[in-house]
């Protein structure tokens, strides 16, 4: 395996247009993986409150 994509961006990868959109992979770390996961959940809780 090459790449992965984290978690936390899974839903870009589910808006991207065939044959229109391009994806560039940045090498991140297990902690920048798990803080992105932390800041869309937080993002998700709080528009849910509102």
């Amino acid at each position: 395996m090459i790449a992965t994509v984290a978690s936390a961006s899974l839903w870009k990868v589910g808006q991207l247009r065939p044959g229109r959109d391009t994806v560039t992979f940045r090498e991140i770390d297990l902690d920048q993986a798990a803080a992105l996961t932390a800041h869309v959940n937080q993002l998700l809780h709080v528009r849910a409150l509102s």
